[in-house]
């Protein structure tokens, strides 16, 4: 075991950031979504507009006229194996689509996110990929996986495999008895109740990067494990050394957007009166295939082990504004799961 000490007065003081009553995701959609024409943005945003109200009036009635209440935008421009994957259009013409687009469906849009912005985040436009900050890498190293009972080691474990199971799984049949292979056994969930409900999430996959002209191992993130990253930023649940991360750049009445998305900061605030970007409970509206990602995302969730300091700060802000916080960050976690209709 290796034992570090440290003066007490070299631990990093954690930084408080603005905190929201609710965070609500309005849409999450890809690349492809967003090519053409508004169209399928123009109907995800209908579908959603009756469950913002509706939340936003709830929040309310709770907390209270002045509850604090943001709205968010995720875009999903995160694919590294290729480089030329991102949301068709400059910028701007992409923000301000969002922008008129909400405002046409009778809600007003606060905040649009970079999905690529959960891997690495910038606070600033323009921002090179050295100066950023590995927010993905910074939730890998909270991942405590639950090693089986027996484990002979066989299997790499999460931080090497990048794969993270709820449970047992399926033992891999014994081929050197041939004659008498063992009874097949079904993998299973850990604290099942009656039956199992198995679940294998794969994190992230290594593969080989020649962009330095040598072949160096990376590694690409699910689209599971970044949609844990972005639920933890809404949240208010991630520092870099103490400091706040992906932190809103507020886009101002005279945008200057840069012409490529990289160069974009991670979180674009653009409505100037809108509630802080986190908040204590944050609700999703979502098209339904994002069913098994965000099942994905709690099972990922409640295998970190978040900042304690963070986490107590949180509650305490919490208690004295006289909100009840679950302990588990899952709990805080709100959907909707939108329909074709």
């Amino acid at each position: 075991m290796d034992v570090v000490f440290r003066e007490k007065s070299d631990t990093p003081q954690i930084e408080e950031v603005a905190l929201s009553h609710l965070s609500i995701e309005v849409g999450h959609l890809y690349r492809e979504d967003l090519e053409d024409s508004d169209e399928r943005l123009r109907e995800q945003f209908r579908r959603a507009a009756p469950w913002i109200e509706t939340a936003a009036r709830t929040v309310k009635s709770r907390h209270g006229g002045k509850a604090r209440v943001s709205t968010c935008f995720l875009v999903d421009d995160y694919t590294p194996a290729d480089s030329q994957r991102k949301p068709a259009g400059p910028p701007s013409q992409i923000v301000e689509m969002l922008v008129e687009t909400a405002r046409s469906q009778g809600f007003t849009l606060d905040y649009i996110v970079r999905e690529s912005g959960c891997a690495l985040s910038a606070d600033k436009p323009g921002v090179e990929p050295s100066a950023q900050v590995d927010l993905a890498d910074i939730v890998a190293g909270m991942i405590v996986a639950e090693p089986d009972a027996g484990d002979n080691g066989s299997r790499p474990p999460t931080a090497d495999s990048g794969w993270l199971a709820n449970g047992k799984r399926a033992p891999k049949p014994d081929e050197s008895a041939a004659m008498a292979p063992n009874p097949w056994q079904p993998p299973e969930e850990y604290g099942r109740r009656n039956h199992s409900i198995f679940v294998d999430v794969e994190l992230w996959a290594k593969v080989e990067d020649w962009t330095s002209g040598a072949a160096l191992l990376r590694r690409d993130f699910s689209c599971a494990f970044l949609a844990a990253v972005w639920q933890l930023m809404r949240l208010g649940m991630l520092r870099n050394e103490g400091k706040p991360v992906a932190q809103p750049y507020r886009l101002g009445t005279d945008p200057n957007l840069p012409a490529e998305w990289p160069d974009l900061p991670t979180v674009l605030q653009v409505n100037e009166r809108a509630a802080p970007f986190s908040a204590y409970r944050a609700f999703s509206l979502l098209p339904h295939w994002y069913l098994p990602t965000e099942h994905a995302v709690r099972h990922i969730l409640e295998h970190l082990s978040l900042d304690a300091a963070i986490v107590r700060q949180i509650a305490a802000r919490a208690a004295n504004e006289r909100i009840t916080l679950p302990e588990s960050v899952t709990e805080r976690l709100g959907y909707v799961f939108l329909d074709e209709c």
